[in-house]
């Protein structure tokens, strides 16, 4: 009987002194999936998930971003986060990792703290590698042109969609780091004593390749 009442006193203290007398696992949201290529939902391993959180401060200022967990994706591209329910204003999902380019994006509070167990997967661009070389085929004058860029901003190092270029003698190997499993098409246009000409150059390589690009004109 003494037994009994012990859950009934507990709650009327909890009652009378405005305590909450919940247990600390419901005060635990988890936020878990898979890590996934964007471009052919294959599982990603050795992903870094972290999780950081905006709060207010006592006085009503808004903080810094702080981390608050993170998780490594692992053989099976799976991730898992555990953290403590907070009155956060946001949270932010920071990805990173050497297979892949780094991004972001925002977990909005309501929906994580309304689910409590919330999983889905992130898509992620996974790096390949592509080696240009540009040469002269024939004899270039110091006026020769050629303008080389990728048919759409693919958002890496040396492939924006507005063309760099290149006067005169050429010979010059660069590399760009790309988003694996998608073809990254060149366009290129030459000015020379031939007159205005367009080249077009499709490369795809898969995750960690590098894929060689030679381009004579």
């Amino acid at each position: 009987m003494k037994n009994a009442l012990v859950p009934i006193v507990l709650s009327l203290l909890c009652l009378m002194f405005g305590i909450s007398c919940k247990k600390n696992v419901d005060k635990e949201l988890k936020y878990s999936g898979l890590v996934v290529n964007q471009y052919n939902g294959n599982p990603q391993s050795d992903v870094k998930i972290s999780l950081f959180a905006t709060q207010t401060t006592s006085n009503g200022i808004l903080g810094k971003p702080k981390l608050i967990t993170e998780s490594v994706s692992d053989a099976d591209g799976r991730f898992s986060l555990s953290f403590e329910r907070a009155n956060v204003i946001s949270y932010e999902i920071f990805i990173e990792g050497e297979t892949v380019f780094d991004s972001s994006f925002e977990l909005d509070p309501d929906r994580i703290t309304e689910a409590k167990k919330l999983e889905e997967n992130i898509s992620v661009k996974v790096v390949s590698y592509i080696q240009v070389h540009l040469k002269n085929a024939g004899n270039a004058g110091s006026t020769d042109k050629f303008n080389i860029g990728t048919s759409v901003d693919l958002g890496c190092d040396c492939c924006p969609k507005s063309a760099t270029q290149f006067l005169g003698v050429v010979d010059t190997t660069y590399t760009c780091k790309v988003p694996a499993g998608l073809d990254v098409v060149f366009n290129s246009t030459v000015q020379d004593g031939n007159g205005l000409r367009t080249l077009s150059h499709t490369v795809q390589c898969e995750k960690g390749n590098v894929c060689p690009l030679e381009i004579e004109y």
